[in-house]
């Protein structure tokens, strides 16, 4: 066992058996590199990436590589999902230096931590004119014993390279031309024939859907529905989507949707929960239903904890290989469904006796079929899947009995408070108490478990709590307590947003740059982040989260963090506005008027009758704040607004299912509407 037997990380815990003399990131490995006098080398990945996993069983496990980097090297391994800020820079450091990036993420630095070189996997050994990872360290070790000054001038380069890629620089304020030049990029990189985003691979990418949901809200225009609307239905009738498990793996190999890249990672469960939330919202479609449940059901039984809150992932490979969990060989159906079933998964799921599916990687066919539904049929979807179910119970039998894919069971704050989020309005949108309940529970253990006074602790994993604190964290953990606040009415949650908010501005904002740091550890670069990536960043979720919070306190507040950016929009935003689809959100925000809709009455810590008509309603412009006994004194000492309707909640306490709805904005209030339900 290496030093990561300690690590609360399961992806260090799998390299603690290498031989390999790891360190974690942190002062240990900081202070060996420079009293031993070598450079360190730092692995960069997590524990379902399925590259990581190869490039292990080359080199890390292999004696010899072992020997040349312990001799050789301080070696560091990093858990990307503990330490995203981590991640972050190196990775701009590895684009920069070789235009490309991914996971495992390798490079070699100093002991002062600036890189010098890097990549992504190497296999062990040279080939076709591929360096092998071998060779590299070998070269790498002989250049720091024999010419390291030549290593200088590179470094420099880099770190100055990387400042300057990072550097987020204001460019004017903003103006409505970034909304709609957003728009335009998804209109022209649209794919009119499966939907989606350019080509393959492709992601799904809910968030930058979520804004053209807005586009269409405020625009009235119906091509931006149909881009979503035609995306949707390819992305979830095919083989990204687990049609046997439920679920959504992580992104498409090819451009048709069907050969996934099979991780399924927690935050791509909650992105799309939210997107189908609005879009049955909008259309009132059960075929959006359907998927959100289906979606929520998966994480609660196979990503949930015994303790209320979501592990991270589910690996892509089992028994060796990638996808084996997922891919079927007709003879095995044949063994258990009936040649009824059999003829059944033909026509609507496009299983073939020689097989469907290709390999990623030289698109190879083993015979084996994965399922995706055959959209010819999509009028039907709703009656095929009804005759569906049997079937699918017999699948999902057959594959209890294969080896399961390894699940992460680090529970991360971001991306738990992440699905909070999703779970509470997937309920406001279909009614389901249950979602929302499974949402209070993860919120729960959160708050029980990472939240230690004011400091918000970024994650655990069997009990054991890391050290780490980033933006997102907060950012995502407020936005959650505001919006089950919304849904439930109970003081606690807007207590503990007005607390995280507190914190986010006090740990995270730069006054100079109007933005939020991505944490506070010192990195040779200004350690902001914009973009959204596979998810929201931690920007845009501290945007939307204190433009929600500020109107459901009905407080000016937080208005300057806000205003911050909006009169000085980054000029990488003005430039590649898509890149920050979740960000424009907030800017609608600001740009367009909002409303809050004040409901006063309820019984103590209720969100009342009416809330699952009115929050199953499009209303993205609008907060709703439930105003009850049980939450008066928290919002009044907020702002003495709120003491207006304490003569309401007063008259109202003993009527039972009456409810008096306010529909407010920032110069006033409507008279009162009686709600009966």
């Amino acid at each position: 066992m290496n030093r990561l037997a300690t690590e609360t990380s399961p992806y260090l815990l799998q390299h603690s058996k290498n031989p390999v003399d790891w360190y974690a990131w942190g002062e240990e490995a900081f202070n060996a590199a420079e009293k031993e006098n070598k450079p360190l080398f730092i692995s960069i990945g997590y524990s379902t990436c399925h590259w990581c996993h190869v490039m292990e069983r080359e080199s890390f496990e292999n004696p010899e590589v072992a020997e040349l980097l312990n001799r050789n090297f301080i070696s560091i391994k990093v858990d990307r999902e503990e330490h995203p800020d981590v991640d972050h820079y190196y990775m701009e450091a590895c684009q920069l230096m070789t235009g490309r990036g991914g996971w495992p993420l390798t490079l070699f630095a100093g002991a002062d931590k600036l890189p010098f070189m890097a990549g992504t996997y190497f296999p062990r050994e040279s080939v076709n004119g591929r360096i092998g990872f071998k060779e590299l360290i070998e070269r790498i070790a002989e250049v720091w014993k024999n010419n390291r000054s030549s290593l200088e001038g590179t470094i420099n380069e880099i770190r100055d390279g990387i400042k300057s890629q990072l550097a987020v620089n204001p460019a004017g304020s903003f103006d409505e031309a970034i909304i709609k030049d957003a728009f335009e990029y998804f209109n022209n990189s649209y794919d009119e024939e499966y939907g989606g985003f350019g080509s393959a691979p492709k992601f799904p990418s809910p968030h930058n859907m979520l804004f053209l949901l807005r586009y269409r809200h405020h625009y009235n225009n119906d091509r931006a529905l149909e881009i979503v609307e035609n995306s949707v239905k390819h992305i979830f009738t095919g083989g990204i989507y687990d049609h046997v498990g439920g679920g959504f793996h992580r992104y498409s190999t090819d451009g048709e949707w069907i050969v996934p890249h099979f991780e399924k990672m927690l935050y791509d469960q909650a992105t799309m929960i939210l997107l189908l939330s609005d879009l049955y919202r909008i259309t009132g479609n059960n075929f959006y239903k359907y998927f959100i449940e289906s979606a929520a059901d998966y994480a609660a039984a196979h990503l949930g904890s015994p303790v209320g809150a979501f592990y991270s992932a589910q690996d892509a490979d089992s028994d060796g290989r990638e996808g084996k969990f997922y891919l079927w060989n007709y003879k095995e159906l044949n063994s258990f469904l009936s040649e009824y079933e059999i003829r059944f998964l033909e026509k609507y799921f496009n299983i073939r006796p020689e097989g469907n599916f290709k390999e990623e990687w030289g698109a190879r066919s083993k015979g084996e079929n994965i399922l995706y539904f055959n959209n010819q049929f999509q009028d039907e979807f709703e009656n095929i899947i009804e005759e569906f179910k049997p079937v699918r119970k017999k699948l999902l039998n057959a594959r209890v009995e294969r080896v399961k894919p390894l699940t992460d069971k680090k529970i991360l704050t971001d991306w738990n408070s992440l699905m909070v989020y999703a779970l509470a309005n997937a309920a406001g949108a279909t009614g389901n108490a249950e979602l929302l309940k499974n949402a209070e529970r993860a919120y729960s253990f959160i708050e029980a478990n990472h939240l230690d006074g004011k400091k918000l602790y970024h994650s655990s994993a069997e009990g054991k709590r890391g050290e780490s604190t980033i933006l997102d964290d907060y950012a995502f953990y407020g936005l959650a307590g505001e919006m089950l606040f919304e849904y439930t009415g109970k003081s606690e949650y807007v207590k503990n947003s007005i607390l995280i908010a507190e914190e986010l501005i006090n740990r995270f904002y730069d006054g100079e740059k109007k933005l939020f740091r991505l944490s506070e550890n010192f990195f040779p670069s200004e350690n902001i982040t914009v973009f959204d990536n596979a998810y929201p960043s931690g920007n845009s979720a501290s945007f939307l989260f204190l433009s929600r919070l500020g109107h459901c306190l009905k407080t000016d507040k937080y208005s300057k963090y806000l205003t911050g950016i909006y009169d000085n929009i980054p000029g990488i935003i003005k430039r590649h506005p898509y890149g920050a689809s979740f960000l424009l959100n907030s800017l609608f925000n600001l740009y367009f008027e909002f409303k809050e809709a004040v409901i006063a009455g309820g019984g103590t810590n209720e969100g009342g009758g009416k809330l699952g008509r009115l929050q199953g309603l499009y209303e993205p412009d609008k907060a709703f704040i439930p105003v009850n006994r049980g939450n008066m004194v928290t919002l009044a000492s907020e702002n003495g607004f709120f003491s207006s309707f304490i003569a309401d909640i007063e008259k109202l306490e003993n009527e039972e299912g009456v409810e008096m709805l306010y529909i407010c904005n920032r110069d006033g209030c409507s008279l009162p509407v009686e709600i009966h339900y």
